[in-house]
């Protein structure tokens, strides 16, 4: 590969960091649940090597009601051992990741096609990607799985092209996407097998090799088969499984007993789940959601972004076409192997109790932006046959739309979303619970409520979280708190209690500081039984939280 080359992906891996790591302290907004959760987890095996449940090193991280893959949290521990327990210190291990994943892309795809352009405008499309760029400002294991997946199969094809001597890597690289995230789970044994069938003539020449990785594979393995035997490796495909939708759970019945073979083969419920999951994958390829509204950062009727900019739906068509029925010189073992990551990718993601789910779907990352890729390839075949004027022309107005389109995304991410969106991103209780630490000792008792919102109780949180996180609280001592009754997935501590507000009977309690939402510590109530000290409102500048303190 010549010099240049090397030059434009570094240039595209720079971009790709700068659009990953900018303000990231800001935006989000806010920590939610999921970050304050696995961040102090992180802080308590720092500190502890237990999980702040009293777990030693656990293999699967215990959230409310969850169990998380534990790579991110032992990842994040040397993150938050010099940045601190804070925004920066939880989201830079993804970030970090989702900008050396924009390296491999550029590796692999030359890898696979030999083809300086299409492996640049890949890396490209992945570096400026609404998809990537937004789940790689928090933390979100999928984006790190997806840094090993795409890694391990980039070691793949250099191990056939080196006989077999990085198949070991490869492995390992495969099998820490399947510790990392759920979705992968499914997904690189399904493609770790059509890989061995797509390239079954070079891997039978390579027996040794191939039995060196699978016993490097089955090591790395091994801890997780057992713990899928588990209740920590259990609960999220128990929780997630399409088959606990709101939406199919009314058509899902148990057989009757009288019916006969015809109508048992035509009427239950394996056909109508299948017949449901089928809608749920094709909707996966509904160009609306990819290329107009599926990173949901407006409102409905409102002009929004898909995981691809709009002006890459051209090439991406294009690219999808030769991919499938052109003779576009491209090695076709390797075209199927694209193929196949392309039906894989979103496999996993619609096998879950969610349509449309862009996080769950990025183990497709990066097969549908090479198709871009081999678009912008065949479109530049195509003008080269034309004037340098039109070659001059295409290349301006690609470059003009491309930049318009991530500066429209940049100003949603900014500017809009964070104040349409910010009541449902957690914003506030940071503002908090900061505020309840700084203050608890001056009150018999802090009384948070989980609910809160500007209609009513309909978004609940975990505020114990955030007040372990923000006050950095010593996980030993939290580890042995006698107080740590749970409601609903809250532990009370020291003199923290985090349950609803029920103000015509808390009222009567004296010396306590309440945090609750408009409508649990009604102003018109608060007379003589209570004096609002701060209140917090979201990004849109309605009220949030009302921070109130009876009488002693």
């Amino acid at each position: 590969m010549k010099a240049s080359f090397f030059i434009c992906l570094g240039m595209i891996v720079v971009l790709g960091g700068i659009l990953r790591f900018w303000r990231l302290s800001e935006y989000p907004v806010a920590l939610s649940a999921d970050e304050v959760s696995i961040g102090y987890s992180s802080f308590s095996v720092l500190k502890t090597a237990h999980d702040e449940y009293g777990s030693f090193l656990p293999l699967a991280f215990r959230s409310a009601g969850d169990y998380k893959p534990p790579v991110l949290g032992y990842l994040m521990v040397p993150s938050i051992a010099i940045f601190g327990l804070n925004e920066f210190g939880v989201r830079f291990p993804i970030a970090l990741a989702g900008s050396v994943a924009i390296i491999f892309v550029g590796l692999l795809t030359y890898e696979l096609f030999g083809n300086k352009l299409i492996s640049l405008v890949t890396t490209l499309s992945v570096a400026i990607s609404p998809w990537h760029i937004k789940f790689s400002r928090g933390s979100f294991e999928a984006v790190l799985a997806s840094l090993f997946l795409i890694a391990g199969v980039w070691t793949f094809l250099l191990g056939l092209r080196y006989r077999g001597k990085l198949f070991w890597l490869s492995g390992i690289l495969m099998a820490l996407a399947m510790w990392t995230y759920h979705a992968e789970r499914l997904m690189v044994p399904l493609f770790a097998t059509a890989l061995f069938v797509i390239f079954h003539k070079e891997i039978g020449k390579l027996k040794r090799a191939v039995l060196v990785m699978a016993i490097a594979t089955g090591v790395v393995l091994a801890p997780l088969v057992y713990l899928l035997t588990t209740q920590g490796g259990t609960a999220r495909f128990s929780s997630v499984f399409i088959g606990r939708d709101v939406a199919i759970q009314s058509e899902l019945h148990k057989t009757e007993k009288n019916q006969n073979a015809i109508q048992t083969l035509l009427d239950n419920n394996a056909l109508t789940l299948f017949n449901f999951w089928s809608k749920r994958y094709l909707n996966y390829w509904d160009l609306g959601f990819i290329f107009f509204n599926g990173m949901g950062l407006t409102g409905p009727g409102e002009p929004d972004v898909g995981l691809f900019h709009l002006v890459e739906i051209v090439p991406f068509l294009i690219g999808l076409a030769v991919l499938l029925l052109g003779r576009s010189g491209l090695d076709r073992r390797r075209k199927r192997l694209v193929v196949v990551w392309l039906l894989l990718g979103p496999l996993a993601a619609s096998l879950a109790n969610n349509d449309q789910h862009p996080l769950r779907s990025l183990t497709a990352i990066p097969a549908p932006q090479i198709l871009v890729g081999i678009g912008v390839f065949w479109l530049w075949g195509w003008f080269r046959t034309k004037t340098k004027l039109a070659r001059r022309v295409f290349v301006a107005v690609s470059a003009g739309l491309m930049v318009s389109a991530l500066l429209y995304y940049l100003d949603l991410y900014y500017n809009h979303a964070p104040i349409r969106f910010s009541e449902f991103d957690g914003y506030g209780l940071k503002q908090a619970a900061i505020y309840a630490i700084q203050n608890h000792n001056l009150f018999k008792e802090v009384v948070f409520d989980p609910t809160f919102g500007t209609l009513g109780p309909f978004t609940e949180s975990l505020p114990h979280l955030y007040i372990l996180f923000y006050s950095q609280y010593d996980p030993w001592r939290y580890q042995r708190d006698l107080r740590r009754i749970e409601y609903g997935g809250s532990s009370n501590f020291a003199n923290f209690n985090f349950r609803p507000i029920y103000w015509p009977k808390d009222r009567y309690l004296k010396d306590r500081l309440f945090i609750g939402s408009p409508w649990s510590l009604p102003k018109n109530d608060l007379l003589g039984f209570g004096q609002i000290l701060q209140t917090i409102p979201f990004k849109n500048g309605a009220s949030g939280f009302v921070i109130v303190r009876t009488s002693e």
